[in-house]
């Protein structure tokens, strides 16, 4: 069953985790996830910030998805993530394409 994203993620409460990050790259990104639902139920939407220990200047803003589902259905919807975040890019302009490629990831959990 599809349900609203936004509901799930509190922009105020991450806002400090989203500080470089555009509002429409962040909207964007919670929009692919959304598409990609089709039936398999999300169960949790958390941000963290990872940031490489051996280059303190790269982090990027993990979007953690725990969904209710098999690992073949987690792989498909993360697949269809991916399609989804492809398509934003190839639309995108190049301040946001950089964005996209350098500073978000969406990891999937079942």
């Amino acid at each position: 069953m599809k349900r609203s994203l936004q509901k799930l993620v509190d922009k105020k409460a991450y806002s400090e985790l989203l500080n470089g990050i555009s509002e429409s790259v962040f909207d964007g990104v919670l929009k692919a996830i959304e598409d990609a639902q089709q039936n398999i139920p999300i169960l949790a939407i958390e941000l963290h910030r990872l940031i490489e220990p051996e280059d303190p200047t790269w982090e990027e803003l993990v979007f953690e998805v725990t969904v209710d589902g098999t690992p073949r259905e987690a792989f498909e919807f993360w697949d269809r993530i991916g399609g989804n975040l492809q398509e934003m890019m190839d639309e995108a302009d190049e301040v946001t394409r950089e964005q996209l490629v350098s500073t978000i990831a969406v990891h999937v959990k079942w």
